[in-house]
């Protein structure tokens, strides 16, 4: 053998499952505008562990909720819990309050990630927020509560943080965190992907 394809998998990187904790958006029944907050176990040395503290965060989760009275949480259809929180913040809150529950710290070992799904309260070229209390957002404002949300939590990848179709306020977006954190355009770049094959 020419030797090179050992080298190429001389350093395995464990693959890191992004995991959904608590589901919102139309996922979960609307009471909260953002679609998923899900936990990445960035620290773990290996895939068992990363899978083990998944499973451990998770099950700290639930009985976070059931103590703070939200029994009836429902599930949401990507496996997350659903309850009906206050506020878009409190749902980070109390996965960050799991992960530490969990004996894990986060940021270090396990960071999180929000599937905001931006397009889904993206009207009039405005965020139509009713988990806080029906605010409405400029793209520049909306781009401000995901700072202040990063520079509080450790979020590390923001997916759909705006509508697809809010051009400029990508741009904005891009300027403000592309560097700080990975910002995700499922909707944006998929949809562009189609336009370009077509």
């Amino acid at each position: 053998s020419n030797g090179h394809s050992e080298d190429l998998f001389s350093a395995p990187t464990v693959p890191l499952p992004m995991t959904n904790m608590i589901s919102g958006g139309l996922h979960a029944g609307g009471n909260l505008d953002f679609q998923d907050v899900l936990i990445m176990p960035v620290g773990a040395p290996d895939y068992p562990t990363c899978l083990e503290w998944i499973v451990r965060v998770y099950n700290q989760l639930s009985k976070l909720l059931t103590n703070d009275g939200y029994e009836g949480w429902l599930v949401g259809d990507e496996g997350g819990y659903g309850p009906r929180l206050t506020s878009n913040r409190q749902a980070v809150e109390f996965v960050i309050r799991a992960i530490q529950a969990a004996g894990l710290i986060p940021g270090d070992q396990v960071t999180l990630a929000l599937d905001v799904a931006a397009t889904h309260f993206y009207r009039d070229g405005l965020y139509h927020l009713n988990a806080e209390g029906g605010q409405v957002l400029t793209a520049d404002q909306m781009t401000e509560r995901l700072c202040d949300w990063v520079d509080a939590f450790p979020i590390t990848s923001i997916e759909d943080g705006l509508a697809e179709d809010d051009w400029d306020g990508w741009q904005g977006l891009n300027d403000a965190l592309g560097d700080k954190v990975e910002l995700v355009g499922d909707d944006l770049f998929t949809t562009n992907v189609r336009r370009v094959r077509k």
